[in-house]
């Protein structure tokens, strides 16, 4: 099978700058998913290389002190350094600094306006819509980026169209639009101003910005550092520098780990030597002492296991990309028909993302019955990164410990009331010495209610320490042993906040019809753009809508498993208490007729059972 046209170009261009693309891949194929990728056009055997590209012939803004392989890049790196300086010193105050973003979407830019004067065109030529960043539609006064968007441009949402934005209103992948309006006004024009002749018209557009920003958000690489004491990985290994690789760049990702068929890494200068490839037999090996005597690093790819002819050459964007990740990052999600082919194949979970912030505070409130507490704790979770925006779940554990954890810190002020008014209704002191004679010391909501309701106060005051690590700490299973009263809230306001999400997941598709039916009367059936985002906008919306009514289930399990060990925790109590003596039976006595115990409260609330709902139904 030959090679394209277009392939064959690349492959020259990446051996011109001392690199290598493997013959047997056609790294421009049209039968890649959605319409590009890398297709093997002969069998590949598991350890192959399949591509090797020098880090010089990569275009990526340099750091201080390293070379840079244009005037642009040169420039840019020079115009960061000066930024950090004035930063440093009194003159940088209110100065918005240029991100590795940011840069690398310049130097994009700016390579692009120079043409055939780039040593990177013939790599720009290998980019959607042959690199070019610019059209004659595109309109600096067009505040929405309305026709910009629809132009030459991909999925991605920063570059969504103000009515297609409205599509998205309640999922997560959900942008009003400000942001890369924001980042242009405060970042790119300050820098077109410094040096128009890198960034002429109409490259200094709003437009271009967008193109270019979709190119970089969905092609660019980063690397990972691993701690050597620890084997932690962190991202921004190399200070946050974006590179955009020629040929590897072409790669599709595989959520499913099985269909991968390799993964990138940087080759050190001291293990460079063959990295051309066997194919270039005896060359390989000058090529290789050359790159290791002049210190050139390599990216580069390999097999990880045999590939057939005809198959797609998949790798890993991330592990947890949700679909929402997916859309808003690179622009597109998995087929429904796709996805369920490849469950099939293997079970495998994955992860989505939800909405579940806004909602989750809302519904703790309605569970404290007050906002007492609340707003306090979820804006101290907040800060420390325990209470995020979106959380992500699988269909295996749809009850996450980050989840779980934020929603028993936000509902820790009602277990307290609530112990502390059983105390009260109790008879004071008398309930409080049956019930520390009844419990003990243990761990959180063992021992009396007073106890409970100390306990439960001392765990929000431990996570005020470290609210991350206690929010996933305060697992599902963990809170049932310890503190069922904990559990029991917390999945109330879980599934109070699902079913808030859904209704508002429901909502924002009847916004999504009407916007339909505006847009098809406005411009009619011909906007092919505005057809396919709202065919992406429904999948991410129903597969939102299908886990919040999972995670509502979940949640009702849990809290109907938290009622039973409560009533379990209380009938233990009552056995130890057998042989107390006679006073000790009417103090209990008088106190279960004042105040029934803490299940009893909460049953009226509670979800029955799934035995329960069985004998209901007559099963």
């Amino acid at each position: 099978m030959p090679l394209s046209e277009e392939s064959e170009a690349l492959t020259s261009y990446v051996f011109s700058v001392g690199g290598h693309l493997s013959s047997s891949l056609d790294f421009l194929s049209p039968k890649g998913a959605g319409g590009r990728g890398v297709v093997a056009v002969s069998a590949v055997r598991k350890g192959s290389n399949l591509a090797a590209v020098p880090v010089r012939a990569c275009l990526f803004v340099p750091k201080q002190g390293e070379h840079a392989s244009t005037p642009a890049a040169s420039f840019l790196r020079d115009y960061i350094g000066e930024q950090e300086q004035r930063r440093q010193g009194t003159g940088g105050e209110g100065e918005e600094p240029l991100s590795p973003f940011a840069a690398a979407a310049a130097l994009l830019l700016a390579e692009a306006a120079a043409g055939e004067r780039s040593p990177h065109s013939r790599f720009l030529a290998s980019l959607p819509f042959g690199g070019s960043l610019v059209d004659d539609g595109d309109d600096e006064n067009d505040p929405g980026n309305e026709n910009g968007s629809a132009v030459k441009c991909l999925d991605c949402v920063l570059a969504w169209r103000p009515e297609e934005l409205k599509l998205l209103s309640a999922t997560s992948a959900h942008d009003d639009g400000g942001g890369a309006r924001k980042l242009f006004v405060g970042s790119m024009k300050p820098l077109y101003a410094s040096s128009p002749h890198f960034w002429p018209r109409p490259y200094d557009s709003f437009a271009a910005f967008v193109r270019a920003a979709c190119l970089v958000q969905s092609r660019a690489f980063h690397l990972r550092a691993t701690n050597f004491a620890t084997g932690a990985e962190s991202d921004d290994a190399d200070g946050g520098t974006l590179y955009l690789i020629p040929g590897i760049d072409q790669l599709n990702h595989a959520r499913r780990v099985k269909m991968r068929s390799t993964a990138l890494e940087r080759v050190s200068a001291s293990s460079a030597s063959g990295v051309r490839g066997e194919e270039e037999g005896g060359d390989a090996k000058g090529k290789g002492r050359q790159a290791e005597k002049e210190k050139v690093d390599f990216f580069s790819m390999k097999a990880d296991r045999d590939i057939a002819a005809g198959e797609e050459v998949f790798h890993g964007y991330g592990d947890s990309l949700s679909d929402s990740d997916l859309l808003t990052t690179y622009g597109f999600i998995p087929l429904q028909e796709e996805e369920e082919e490849e469950e099939e194949e293997e079970e495998e979970e994955e992860e989505r993302a939800v909405l579940l912030s806004e909602t989750l505070v809302g519904a703790a409130r309605a569970v404290t019955g007050s906002d007492e507490g609340v707003s306090e704790r979820a804006a101290a979770l907040r800060e420390a990164g325990a209470l995020p925006r979106a959380f992500s779940f699988t269909r295996g554990d749809p009850i996450p410990n980050a989840l779980f954890g934020a929603a028993s810190l936000l509902c820790l002020g009602k277990i307290a009331d609530a112990d502390a008014d059983a105390d009260a209704d109790a008879g004071g002191e008398a309930g409080g010495e049956a019930g520390g004679e009844a419990g003990g010391s243990g761990s959180v909501g063992k021992g009396g209610r007073g106890e409970r309701a100390a306990e439960a106060e001392a765990l929000w005051l431990e996570a005020r320490g470290d609210l991350s690590s206690v929010a996933v700490r305060l697992s599902v299973d963990e809170a049932l042993e310890g503190a069922p009263e904990i559990a029991y809230a917390a999945s109330l306001a879980i599934q109070g906040a699902a079913a808030a999400a859904v209704e508002s997941l429901q909502a924002g598709g009847a916004l999504e019809a009407a916007a339909d039916r505006e847009l098809e009367e406005k411009k009619g059936a011909g906007d092919v753009v505005f057809a396919r985002r709202t065919r992406l906008a429904r999948l991410v919306r129903q597969r939102e809508i299908d886990m919040m009514r999972m995670l509502r289930v979940s949640a009702m399990e849990v809290a109907a498993a938290a009622l039973e060990e409560e009533e379990g925790e209380s009938d233990n109590d009552e056995d130890d208490e057998d042989d107390d003596g006679e006073e000790q039976e009417e103090k209990r006595a008088i106190n279960a007729v004042d105040a029934p115990s803490s299940g009893e409260r909460k049953r009226a609330a509670a979800p029955p059972s799934k035995e329960k709902k069985r004998k209901k139904r007559g099963d």
